[in-house]
């Protein structure tokens, strides 16, 4: 079984991954997870599978988007090459919505 699935396993019972996006920054590489089950993008360590935290807005409260399908980076036509790509079945699904998340300083 993968490091991740091994990790992730215990701690997120009941969440359904259904995107992934790697990204590899000076502060880091980073593995990017879009939880359909909890609407949260989870981030961990791609070499041990370790969690690394919860996508969080300027208050701090976590990034919830009903229904992920998926997540990439952006390809420079729609997004940059850091901003977040996702895509979620909102409304239960009946509608798509297509949206970029861009990290703030610090």
């Amino acid at each position: 079984m993968p490091a991740l699935a091994q990790r992730a396993k215990p701690a997120f019972r009941g969440a359904a991954f259904t995107g992934l996006a790697n990204l590899t920054t000076a502060q880091g590489s980073f593995l990017y997870a879009a939880d359909f089950a909890g609407g949260r993008i989870n981030a961990f360590d791609p070499r041990d599978g370790g969690f690394r935290g919860t996508l969080r807005d300027e208050q701090g409260r976590a990034i919830v988007n009903d229904r992920l399908w998926a997540l990439r980076f952006g390809n420079g036509v729609f997004g940059g090459p850091t901003d977040l790509v996702f895509s979620a079945g909102i409304q239960n699904e009946t509608h798509g919505l297509l949206g970029t998340i861009q990290a703030v300083g610090d």
